[in-house]
């Protein structure tokens, strides 16, 4: 690992793995490689095992803790930090955590105060600047920006998770320099690690920056990867399909060779899936021998059937995959997945609802539950989901907030919102979200200076606010007699991105 050979760590820590299974060294070996390559999901089996064995370190758990930030698990990775924050509450990497969870939860101002600390303690830690670059960037303007981006450029070549991190960020960085662009494009290239994942967040680094040149650059790839192994080239596959390349993904995955694993042939039949070949897609169905576990088999029969107009068919090979899944949380995964990028919207749900009593997952299939009711349009089935999460999650202060907010947009319970409002901002006085909730409190109660006064103290860089929080804030202005400010800033919301109560509220102000 020291030497940035992620692939034969990995090699190196699994071949220990598997001669001493149970040995608590071997394990963790595993976990922190998993870690380097950037695998937070694979490695949390392996820390898991670790932090319920005799020799567990204070490093473990916050190794655990870590990856359960990074894949979503953030009541579980909270109870861990709270734990540790008990028992070393100057201890810099423990206060880096901290801040990290703070800001999954919201919490911005306090997680900004906590990497202060944790740099005070240690000023040089690589970790810690990458929190403090990342807070810059998700809290700050153009300047404060530009100063996260010049933060991270120097820790994108620092070998272990933080350089990895880095480089994620900056592959995702909207409109990078063009100085940076092919530099970066070369550092994913060339970072030594264990799947293709950051040579693929190269190609889209390489597709934003040379939008004319898409075609060229997906030509360059499958030749690229055409001599590649298989499982390389299946997650090429995977990236293709994702990027709309299907014709891409079928000359890299021949159907032959696709028929012969599972693996490949789930890429090679969503292209066809995405390509609307229906009768091509029923055919490697029905041929013997197809190497799939039946759940994937009835997934796609189940599309096929809606396609060729059979819905009662459609509906009985939807019934059958999720019967065949049963409590294969990956199965079930799929099911869910499948069917929500389908439109499949029902179907979804039905999957999404079985994985939140899921203790392991429960709050990943609530999101996933959320995301499917906000597609649908429908605020009261949103704040009902909200409640329950409220019930399954009465610490997490973002769902407390959206459940007070979305009771506001129905002007239900409003006095117990406001008073949710006026406790979350105490306690987190620099987050907009609990800012927004309060100064629409105020606005249901017809006291629209105290929802002006909300605003106090903040400096919003409202370019670059969610569209729902801008409009919140023109009718506010408007409420409190500014009419040619409030319309100002309604012409620059796209009005189809408001949810109708959100629309209602700036509806005096969208005339001239």
């Amino acid at each position: 690992m020291a030497d940035g050979d992620i692939q034969k760590a990995f090699d190196t820590a699994q071949s220990a793995y598997y001669l001493r299974p149970k040995e608590v060294a071997a394990i963790r070996a595993v976990a922190h490689v998993l870690d380097a390559g950037g695998r937070p999901m694979d490695a949390l089996p392996f820390w898991k095992e670790t932090i319920t064995s005799p020799q567990v370190t204070i490093e473990d758990r916050q190794a655990f803790a870590d990856d359960l930030l990074r894949v979503g698990a953030v009541e579980e990775s909270a109870n861990i930090v709270a734990s540790l924050l008990r028992e070393r509450p100057k201890s810099a990497p423990v206060l880096r955590l901290a801040a990290r969870l703070d800001a999954a939860q919201g919490r911005l101002a306090d997680g900004v105060s906590r990497v202060r600390e944790s740099l005070e303690l240690d000023p040089q830690n690589p970790e810690g600047r990458l929190v403090a670059a990342t807070f810059l960037a998700q809290m700050g303007g153009e300047a404060e920006r530009r100063t996260a981006l010049e933060s991270l450029w120097p820790l994108s070549a620092e070998p272990g998770p933080v350089g990895l991190r880095a480089l994620e960020m900056l592959a995702s960085w909207k409109a990078l320099p063009p100085d940076r662009g092919e530099e970066l494009i070369k550092r994913l290239r060339e970072r030594p690690a264990p799947d293709e994942r950051l040579r693929l967040l190269a190609l889209d680094v390489a597709l934003r920056a040379h939008p004319d040149q898409k075609e060229q650059i997906l030509d360059s790839a499958v030749a690229a990867y055409a001599k590649k192994d298989q499982e390389a080239r299946r997650q090429l596959g995977v990236w293709l399909n994702t990027h709309g390349a299907q014709q891409h993904t079928m000359a890299l995955l021949p159907q032959e060779e696709s028929f012969a694993r599972k693996d490949l042939l789930l890429v090679y039949l969503d292209a066809l899936a995405s390509l609307e070949r229906w009768p091509e897609v029923r055919q490697l169905l029905e041929r013997k021998s197809v190497p799939l576990e039946e759940v994937y088999r009835q997934v796609f029969l189940a599309r096929c059937s809606n396609q060729e107009g059979d819905a009662s068919q459609a509906e009985s090979h939807w019934r059958r995959a999720r019967t065949e899944a049963g409590n294969d949380v990956r199965q079930m995964w799929f099911v869910g997945d499948y069917a929500e990028r389908a439109n499949e919207l029902d179907q979804a749900e039905h999957v999404y609802r079985s994985l939140i009593k899921n203790a392991t997952v429960g709050r990943s299939a609530h999101d996933a539950l959320l995301r499917l009711v906000s597609r649908r349009g429908n605020t009261l089935a949103i704040r009902d989901v909200l409640a329950e999460m409220k019930k399954q999650f009465p610490q997490d202060t973002a769902v407390e907030n959206d459940l007070a907010y979305y009771n506001l947009l129905l002007g239900q319970n409003v006095e117990a919102a406001r008073e949710v409002a006026e406790k979350l901002r105490a306690a987190a006085p620099g987050n907009l979200a609990h800012r927004t909730t309060l100064a629409l409190a105020y606005c249901r109660l017809n006291q629209p200076a105290a929802a002006l006064k909300a605003y106090e103290g903040l400096e919003i860089p409202w370019e670059r606010v969610p569209s729902a929080q801008r409009a919140i804030h023109a009718a506010v202005v408007g409420l409190n007699g500014d009419s040619e400010k409030a319309k100002s800033e309604v012409a620059a919301l796209p009005l189809d991105s408001l949810r109708p109560e959100e629309r209602k509220l700036v509806e005096p102000w969208i005339h001239s």
